[in-house]
């Protein structure tokens, strides 16, 4: 996969996971094991784009 490739589909992950917390922050709270499993992994998914950002 190109980079520009990656890097779309990067910011498209992170906006459906940022999505998907959301809802699950207004469905469940956002203590809920759900919610924080998704902001973990939003948090994962920023770091990559921070990661390859820096290196680029």
């Amino acid at each position: 996969m190109s980079k520009v490739k990656y890097s779309i589909q990067l910011l498209e992950d992170i906006e459906s996971t940022r999505k998907s917390m959301i809802q699950a922050g207004a469905a469940f709270g956002l203590t809920h094991f759900e919610t924080i499993k998704l902001s973990q992994h939003l948090d994962q998914l920023l770091n990559k784009l921070d990661n390859e950002r820096t290196f680029q």
